[in-house]
C-alpha cells in the first residue's frame, strides 16, 4: 500500500485561488454553484462513471484550477452513519490498494466549521455498492467509512498534478440500503436526471418501486446535508 502526498501546503500558493470541483450529479453540482457564486469554481460532473470522472479531473487542471474538492453523496459502510451525516475523510482509497491524504490545512479549516462531520477514510470504486452484501463484504476488506465513485479518481489527479484536495460527502444510503437499478438508469453522462429511463427500468422491474422510494427520501436528506454545508467548502 503507498500513500501519496497530500499536495502543497495551502500558504505556499502565490497564484489566486480557483476551485475545481468534481461531482456524480447535476444536482450535486448545482448546490455548490448556489453556494459559491462569487467564488471562481469550476464545477464538472462526470455522471458516475469513472471515465468521465478522470476526464473531467484533468479538464479542472488544466482549465487553472488550484485546489480540488470532490463533493456530493455517498454510501454508507459502517452502520453508524445514517443518511443525512456528513463526513470530512482524512484519507481516499482505492480498490487497487491506494492511498491518498487529503490537505490536512484545509480539512482543518472545514472540520471547524463543520463540527459535525465524521473522518475516516472514504473507498472510491468504479462501479457501485448497491446491495447490502456488497457493503458488507467491501467494509470487511477495506477499513473505510463510506464509498463514492468519484473520490480516488479526483485524488489520483490532485496528486500526480501536486495540487490540495478536499472531500465533502453526505450519506445518501446506509450501509444496509438497497439502491435499485432504476437509480442508476436514471443518471446520464454528464450527471442529469434521466426521469424517463427511471420509468423504464421500473416498467422491467416494479419490485424496485419501494426501495426507489426509500433511497429519494434518504439521498434528499443527504442533498439537504450538502446544501447547508457547502458555502463552508472554500480553504480561506
Amino acid at each position: 500500500m503507498r500513500i501519496a502526498q497530500e499536495g502543497l501546503p495551502l500558504a505556499g500558493r502565490r497564484r489566486s485561488m480557483r476551485l475545481g470541483v468534481l461531482c456524480g450529479l447535476e444536482r450535486e453540482a448545482r448546490i455548490i454553484r448556489a453556494a459559491l457564486p462569487d467564488v471562481d469554481c469550476d464545477v464538472r460532473c462526470s455522471g458516475a462513471i469513472s471515465e468521465n470522472a478522470a476526464r473531467r479531473s484533468e479538464e479542472l487542471v488544466a482549465a487553472g484550477a488550484t485546489h480540488l474538492l470532490s463533493f456530493g453523496l455517498a454510501g454508507a459502510l459502517e452502520d453508524h452513519l445514517r443518511p443525512g451525516d456528513l463526513i470530512l475523510p482524512e484519507q481516499v482509497m482505492s480498490a487497487e490498494d491506494e492511498v491518498w491524504a487529503v490537505n490536512g490545512a484545509w480539512r482543518g479549516l472545514a472540520a471547524e466549521r463543520m463540527r459535525e462531520a465524521a473522518g475516516g477514510a472514504i473507498l472510491g470504486l468504479d462501479r457501485a455498492a448497491r446491495t447490502a452484501a456488497q457493503k458488507l463484504f467491501i467494509r470487511g476488506i477495506f477499513d473505510a467509512a463510506a464509498v463514492d465513485m468519484e473520490s480516488h479518481i479526483l485524488a489520483r489527479c490532485a496528486a500526480a498534478h501536486a495540487l490540495p484536495l478536499l472531500v465533502i460527502r453526505a450519506i445518501s444510503d446506509d450501509r444496509r440500503s438497497l439502491i435499485p437499478r432504476a437509480a442508476m438508469a436514471g443518471v446520464g453522462p454528464n450527471g442529469e436526471d434521466r426521469i424517463l429511463n427511471v420509468l423504464a427500468s421500473l416498467a422491467h422491474r416494479p419490485n424496485e418501486i419501494g426501495a426507489l422510494a426509500k433511497l429519494g427520501i434518504s439521498s434528499g436528506k443527504g442533498f439537504r446535508t450538502l446544501g447547508r454545508v457547502a458555502g463552508l467548502a472554500l480553504p480561506a
